[in-house]
């Protein structure tokens, strides 16, 4: 990815049944869990246009979840959702 330049300004995600805990040790290392996803893609992955506003949508797990397992199905869906110019 050494032609693309991708910011993210803000990130504001809500859950719902995830302790403070968790999310909070979640979002730990979300920079660099996107950064090692993100490294994987060449600049022709992803659309070429600003993307004001991404959706994810739910997520969905069963059960209790860790942070390191949060933070890479967050991770996921924002790669995915940046794929597809963020249209989910």
């Amino acid at each position: 990815m050494s032609n693309v330049d991708l910011q993210l300004e803000r990130l504001q995600i809500s859950l719902h049944g995830v302790s403070a805990e968790v999310a909070e040790s979640a979002m730990t290392g979300l920079d660099e869990e996107l950064r090692r996803r993100l490294g994987g893609l060449s600049a022709a992955d992803l659309p070429l246009s600003d993307q004001a506003e991404l959706a994810l949508g739910a997520i969905h797990v069963q059960g209790r979840i860790d942070p390191a397992a949060l933070r890479g199905l967050i991770a996921q869906r924002l790669v995915a959702s940046l794929r597809q110019g963020g249209q989910d």
